[in-house]
Formats: structure tokens, sequence, C-alpha cells
């Protein structure tokens, strides 16, 4: 597994993050830039994935006179590699998780009164406390194919990135006698 993110600072000080698969912590810092690498197996019919971003306040929020918002703390997905797949880049991200915002009853009113949606989102840029949450059957391959299957015409993007990081890495596991798909 490789996860990716950017992510962007606001007074000085960069956004908490902890990554977790099947609650056991991979990853808990601050940094200027998130790449992770994980290897190693869940022997779980379920690969449980978090990516959590916390101790963000209203320091970590700068507007100028105007309201006009000139730094804001958080991170962004740009992608997360499963058995050769990236289910950023092909979208499957959006049907197999969603992040939800950790939000006190004054800001869920305020976001509402803005017209701002609370979620759960689908949203890559996580501007708020809050956490993603993936969940993939094992075997990861297998489930991910499945899932391509039942994609509905309108939901189509370019599946064609799919197929071939499916593909590619079955190929590389048929060499790889043992190891689940």
């Amino acid at each position: 597994m490789e996860i990716t993110a950017t992510v962007t600072q606001a007074n000085n000080d960069w956004p908490h993050v902890i990554v977790c698969i099947n609650e056991t912590e991979i990853y808990n810092d601050k940094q200027d830039r998130i790449h992770i690498k994980y290897s190693g197996s869940v022997d779980d019919p379920y690969l449980n994935l978090t990516v959590e971003l916390l101790n963000k306040t209203t320091n970590h929020t700068v507007v100028d006179s105007n309201g006009n918002i000139l730094e804001n703390q958080h991170v962004l997905l740009e992608s997360i590699i499963v058995n050769g797949v990236d289910l950023v880049r092909t979208r499957l991200i959006h049907r197999v998780g969603d992040y939800r915002m950790h939000l006190d009853e004054i800001k869920k009113q305020h976001f509402k009164n803005l017209g701002i949606d609370i979620g759960p989102t689908t949203s890559l840029s996580m501007y708020e406390n809050g956490v993603w949450k993936i969940q993939l059957q094992q075997p990861v391959l297998s489930y991910l194919s499945a899932l391509q299957a039942k994609i509905e015409p309108w939901e189509q993007g370019n599946w064609q990135y799919l197929s071939e990081e499916i593909y590619k890495t079955i190929e590389i596991c048929k060499q790889l006698e043992g190891r689940r798909l």
C-alpha cells in the first residue's frame, strides 16, 4: 500500500495526520508532505483504512479583514494505491469510502447557513478535522474488479486505468504464488 498526500500549513503549523490499517497505526505525524509505503498482509476479511486530520483549530484558518481566506490548513489525498490499483486515480475511492468531518454543533450550523455540505462526502480535500474511511473486501483485486463491473454508464470515467492496473497486478501475483489477491 502506498499513500501520498499534499499538506498545507497555516500559521507555520502543518496538519496532524494519523493513518491506520484495521485500527493499527502506520503513520502519526505533522510534516510538509505525506508519503507512506506500507507492506504487510491483512488476514481479516476486510481491509479498513482510515486517514484522519485532527487538532485543526480556528488558528489554522487565517482570514483578512474582508473575510477572505489567506491560509487554510488542509490535506489533499493524491493517491492511495492498494495491490497496484490507485483508488484515487481510478475514482474507486468514491465507491469504497467517504470523508466525515468532525464538527461541533456551532460549526455545523454555520456551514448549513452557508449552504456547505457537511457530509459525509467524497471530497479528497480534508479542510476540517475528520476522517476518510475506506473499506475493501478481501481478496482486494477480486473485489475491485467486481466493483468495476457494477459501474453505471453515467458514472463511467476512464475505467481503462482500473482494468490495466488490476490485470497487471494479477499477472504479477500469479508469479508470486501464495500471495492473496
